[in-house]
């Protein structure tokens, strides 16, 4: 329906939205309400209303789990490693990550990347590796292809030091992964779109995914700082402390359409 709602004149819909049918708009982001106020829909009308987290996302990962997952990896002490977890897709950025890792790989002989690859076939997976193979980056990324637990996802969001999950195109103003990474303390690596921004501020860095020189500095910085990884990682810790779940969320939604 996005694409449908982008070929409304902004007028139009702005009207649409203040009428009298409509009593409560919920956005998910500071940014979308700034959007809607600015095409001229009443302020009363709008209610931030964040996307929820499960309360297993906050949970520590089994030890057992994560000893497992980390096994796999075969990392070594004193790497900084980087995960991208979801779909690979040109949308998610999976082809900008590639790009920057490339860069850095060169210079930081103690940068990895894992992918969590979902749902990746053995078609896809040899894609990958034949990308990788062109790329030379065989020995510095680890591909993880099929369908993980979430148990084994969260497992490898623990492991890792730095989520980068550079979105060029989100479907909804915030991704759940970038959520996920956060409630475990990680910075993250996002881009300027949507709500994006106002997650991780001060909890990651953002960068345009398109400008692979500016991202693969963005990475180059987080392997060589150790102490801005875990300022910016305990930033996300905080600020997840008190994120709404899901349940709050849903309790929030219907206290405000009742008194709209």
């Amino acid at each position: 329906m996005l694409w449908k709602q982008r070929l409304v004149p902004r007028y139009l819909f702005a009207r649409m939205l203040n009428d009298k049918l409509i009593n409560k708009i919920f956005v998910q982001s500071i940014a979308n309400q700034q959007v809607l106020r600015a095409i001229g829909v009443r302020s009363e009308k709008l209610s931030l209303l964040r996307v929820g987290i499960d309360a297993e996302d906050r949970k520590t990962v089994a030890p057992e789990t994560l000893q497992g997952e980390q096994a796999r990896l075969g990392h070594r002490e004193g790497d900084v490693s980087f995960l991208y977890f979801g779909a690979v897709r040109r949308i998610r950025g999976f082809d900008a990550v590639m790009g920057a890792f490339s860069r850095i790989s060169k210079t930081a002989a103690n940068a990895r990347l894992v992918v969590l690859a979902r749902g990746a076939d053995e078609h896809k997976m040899q894609q990958i590796g034949t990308q990788l193979d062109q790329a030379g980056l065989t020995d510095n990324v680890t591909v993880i292809g099929g369908w993980l637990s979430r148990e084994q996802v969260r497992a490898h969001v623990e492991a890792c030091d730095v989520a980068v999950l550079p979105f060029v195109i989100v479907p909804s103003d915030v991704p759940i992964a970038i959520l996920e990474a956060l409630a475990r303390g990680k910075p993250v690596i996002g881009t300027p779109i949507d709500g994006i921004p106002e997650l991780i501020e001060d909890r990651g860095l953002v960068v345009d995914p398109l400008d692979t020189q500016a991202f693969s500095d963005a990475m180059l910085v987080l392997v060589e700082d150790k102490d801005l990884r875990e300022r910016l990682g305990q930033n996300a810790r905080d600020f997840m402390r008190n994120y709404p779940d899901w349940e709050s969320v849903g309790r929030q939604a219907v206290t405000e359409a009742l008194l709209a």
